[in-house]
């Protein structure tokens, strides 16, 4: 894998940079994040793919064994009440993001 020594300037050249399996998760994610925002561009940002509506919205990235991803303020406001769970006020944002309603079926997908 080619991409932690690599300035990528576009998502696909990004995406590109990996194997087939870890890039149909990259395309899954970008798509699910364009149909929840399909006014939003794509961007490059802190060498990852990023989201941008006005400011960035959302940034993800692929690791060795897992996809990152990381929503900035606004998503993290919109969907607060997803997030949060009133006996659990910390409850990290990572347990939750395989629920169907935040992510489709995206984290369904085997490894």
């Amino acid at each position: 894998m080619k991409a932690a020594s690599t300035k990528f300037k576009t998502v696909d050249e990004y995406i590109s940079a990996f194997p087939p399996s870890t890039q149909k998760i990259l395309k899954d994610v970008r798509k699910i994040i364009h149909e929840a925002a399909p006014q939003a561009e794509d961007v490059i940002s802190y060498n990852m793919p990023a989201t941008k509506l006005k400011s960035i919205l959302v940034y993800y990235a692929a690791y060795e064994k897992h996809i990152g991803f990381y929503p900035t303020a606004s998503p993290i406001d919109v969907f607060k009440d997803q997030l949060s769970d009133p006996k659990e006020p910390s409850t990290p944002l990572e347990e939750k993001l395989g629920q169907r309603n935040l992510c489709h079926s995206l984290f369904d997908s085997p490894p």
